[in-house]
């Protein structure tokens, strides 16, 4: 299956074993892109011959419309903020081990995908409060694709670290030999 391709690095990081860099690398990487996607077009609203693209940050604190200030919905922010924080799990001492950053990057790239639907949803309301309709752009749905890949490199490590005892608070040799006789050690 594809957690026997998934190799332990010397770190205790996951890696496939077609791919140069280990899952933190690549979860990092995506959640630095997430938080700049934050400040893109996240969608456009249009009412009649109106149109305005609104980007995380508006969503978030409000915007004018025209004269008139459209309220804003402060917890728009979590989707700058847990990008952040998935990015900076790895670098939290108080984290022990890569099993235990893995479950907590699980749980903010789960807890973002549903804000994502929220904001959406919430978005799609305001929109025909006023009478407008709102269009999701590329940008927010390349989030959607970011938050998704981000779910499931940390679920396929969370699950892969899940067999190997010792992952959580001390190095794992890369040699398959070792991992196999820890495996067979601890089972």
């Amino acid at each position: 299956g594809i957690l026997d391709q998934l190799q332990i690095t010397e770190d205790g990081d996951v890696k496939a074993s077609t791919v140069k860099y280990p899952s933190k690398w690549i979860v990092k990487r995506i959640a630095a892109v997430l938080t700049v996607l934050f400040f893109f077009p996240l969608c456009t609203v249009s009412c009649g011959e109106y149109s305005k693209n609104l980007n995380g940050l508006q969503t978030a604190f409000g915007f004018q419309v025209e004269g008139e200030a459209v309220d804003g919905n402060l917890l728009c922010i979590v989707l700058l903020l847990l990008p952040i924080f998935i990015f900076a799990v790895f670098g939290i001492r108080q984290i022990e081990g890569m099993r235990k950053k893995y479950i907590c990057i699980l749980v903010a790239s789960t807890v973002h995908l549903i804000s994502l639907a929220v904001y959406c949803q919430g978005v799609k309301s305001a929109a025909e409060e006023y009478g407008a309709e709102a269009r999701f752009t590329v940008w927010y749905f390349l989030t959607v694709l970011g938050a998704l890949l981000i779910t499931g490199a940390a679920a396929l490590a969370v699950m892969k670290l899940q067999g190997i005892p010792g992952t959580q608070n001390r190095i794992v040799q890369n040699s398959p030999g070792r991992v196999q006789d820890m495996r067979n050690r601890f089972t």
